[in-house]
C-alpha cells in the first residue's frame, strides 16, 4: 500500500474512533442525565412537604451547600484525599436536615388540622358553601396549612370537582389525619349529611389524637435525648483527643486507612442512630 493509502485508512480509523468516542460520551451524558432526573424525582417523592412549600430546587440547594461546605473543610484540613468522603458525609448531613424539616412541617400541619376543621365547621354554619369555606380557611390559616387549603381551592377553581381536588391534595400531603377529614368531606358531598356536625366531631377527635401524641412525645423525650448524647459522644471524644495530641489525630484525616476507619465509624453510628430513632418514632 502506498503512503497515501495508509494516510487514507488512518484518517478513516481516526474518524471512526472519534465517532465512537462521541457516541459513547453522548450515551454516558444521557445516562447521567437520566440518573439525575430519577434521583430528583425520588427526592421530591421523599420530601413532598419541602417541595410543596419551598420548591424542588431547595432540595438540590441543601445538598449542594452541605456537600460543598464539607468538601471545602476537608480540603483545608486534610487535603484532596478526604474530599470524596467529606462530600458523602455532607450529603448525609443534607439528607438529615431535609428529613428533620419534612417531619417538622408534617407535625405542624397535623397540629393545626383540628383548628382548621373547627374553622370549616364555623364557616359552613355561617351559610358559606364548602368551597367558599375552604377558601376562607386558606386565607386565615397559618403555614403550612394555608398552602394545602389554597391548593384545594385552586384545583376547584381550575375546573376539578371538589371530591377530586380533595383526594388529589390528600394524596399529595400523605397525611393520615388529613385523609380522615377528606374522606368525611367527600362522603358528605356524595351522600349528604350534617356537614357542620361531622366537622366538629372530626375536630374533637383530632384534638384528642394530638393530645395523646404529645403525651407519647413527652414519654419518649428522654430516650431521644439519650440517642443524641450517644451519637455526639464519639465526636466529642475525637475533638478532645485532637486537643491533646493533634498529630496523631490528624493522621486519621490524611491517610487512606484513617479515612476508611472514620468513614466506617460514621456509617455505623448513623445506622445505629437511624435504627434507634425508627424504633421510637413508630410509637409517636
Amino acid at each position: 500500500m502506498t503512503g497515501a493509502s495508509w494516510m487514507h485508512w488512518g484518517a478513516v480509523l481516526a474518524a471512526g474512533g472519534a465517532g465512537a468516542g462521541l457516541a459513547g460520551a453522548l450515551g454516558m451524558f444521557d445516562g447521567v442525565r437520566a440518573f439525575a432526573v430519577g434521583t430528583r424525582q425520588r427526592l421530591a417523592a421523599s420530601f413532598p412537604w419541602i417541595v410543596w412549600t419551598a420548591g424542588a430546587n431547595s432540595i438540590a440547594l441543601c445538598f449542594g451547600i452541605t456537600a460543598g461546605a464539607a468538601a471545602t473543610l476537608a480540603m483545608m484540613l486534610a487535603g484532596p484525599v478526604a474530599v470524596l468522603p467529606a462530600c458523602l458525609a455532607g450529603c448525609c448531613l443534607g439528607h438529615r436536615l431535609l428529613a428533620t424539616r419534612e417531619k417538622h412541617l408534617r407535625e405542624r400541619f397535623a397540629g393545626q388540622l383540628a383548628t382548621n376543621s373547627a374553622r370549616l365547621a364555623e364557616s359552613v354554619r355561617s351559610s358559606l358553601s364548602l368551597p367558599q369555606a375552604i377558601a376562607s380557611v386558606a386565607g386565615d390559616a397559618p403555614a403550612p396549612s394555608a398552602t394545602v387549603f389554597q391548593a384545594i381551592a385552586s384545583a376547584y377553581g381550575l375546573g376539578q370537582s371538589l371530591p377530586q381536588a380533595l383526594r388529589q391534595t390528600q394524596a399529595r400531603t400523605q397525611s393520615r389525619e388529613f385523609a380522615i377529614l377528606c374522606e368525611a368531606l367527600v362522603l358528605c358531598l356524595e351522600r349528604g349529611g350534617p356537614l357542620p356536625i361531622v366537622l366538629e366531631r372530626i375536630a374533637a377527635s383530632l384534638r384528642e389524637l394530638e393530645r395523646l401524641r404529645a403525651k407519647i412525645r413527652s414519654g419518649t423525650a428522654g430516650a431521644l435525648l439519650a440517642i443524641r448524647v450517644m451519637t455526639a459522644t464519639p465526636i466529642v471524644v475525637l475533638g478532645f483527643l485532637w486537643t491533646v495530641d493533634p498529630r496523631s489525630i490528624e493522621k486519621l484525616f490524611q491517610t487512606w486507612g484513617g479515612i476508611g476507619l472514620l468513614s466506617a465509624s460514621g456509617l455505623l453510628i448513623g445506622l445505629a442512630m437511624r435504627w434507634s430513632r425508627r424504633i421510637i418514632e413508630q410509637y409517636v
